[in-house]
């Protein structure tokens, strides 16, 4: 017997399926080259650094804009409308520098994170609050959440540590916004969509 995923195995042994953990947001995703020099001037930053880190790979760097919910909990229908408040995007194209890496949390294991140059945030929050408004309107975001610190989480340290400059980590435009899906303990995601920023 030969199964794709845990849950049709689940299935063919008589158990009841269990539920995907895997989550659905808005993000804006560095261009491929961009975040592996990103993830390899992280390393090269901390190196001197005495606690341990675990790494995320180069391929789920980003910063996280607005989240949607569990996989399990998206019908079809409501995919659609998600999709349709990306495509309603109208918002020109956002610089991004990084200047800053720090723990972020109060929890033991934190996450380790670079942090935008203050002049980078009002555009990514204006973003954000767009995308969120249109998922409010739709029943998909909850106002009470409505928290925004642009981030990009690089690895998850125990403990925190003062904070170090990152001038030397690149940034990039952001030119489009990404819906993916989050497949859990797995590090990488499927693009559900992608839709460009106005501008150059």
């Amino acid at each position: 017997m030969r199964v794709s995923d845990s849950r049709q195995l689940s299935l063919a042994l008589g158990l009841p399926p269990q539920a995907s953990r895997d989550t659905v947001f808005f993000a804006a995703l560095p261009p491929p080259e961009v975040a592996n020099a990103i993830a390899v001037c992280g390393r090269q930053l901390l190196a001197g650094q005495r606690f341990r880190i675990d790494w995320r790979p180069a391929r789920v760097l980003h910063v996280s804009l607005a989240g949607v919910g569990l996989w399990d909990g998206l019908s079809p229908d409501g995919l659609r409308q998600i999709r349709r408040v990306g495509a309603g995007l109208d918002i020109p194209a956002i610089p991004v520098r990084l200047v800053q890496a720090l723990s972020f949390g109060k929890a033991r294991r934190r996450a380790l994170v670079l942090v935008c140059e203050p002049s980078c945030i009002p555009p990514l929050a204006a973003l954000a609050r767009t995308l969120r408004r249109g998922l409010a309107a739709g029943g998909f975001w909850r106002a009470a959440r409505d928290s925004f610190t642009p981030h990009l989480t690089i690895g998850y340290v125990d403990g925190g540590f003062d904070p170090i400059p990152a001038e030397q980590v690149p940034g990039w435009v952001v030119r489009d916004v990404v819906l993916v899906r989050s497949r859990h303990g797995e590090a990488r995601y499927d693009e559900l969509g992608r839709w460009a920023l106005a501008g150059p």
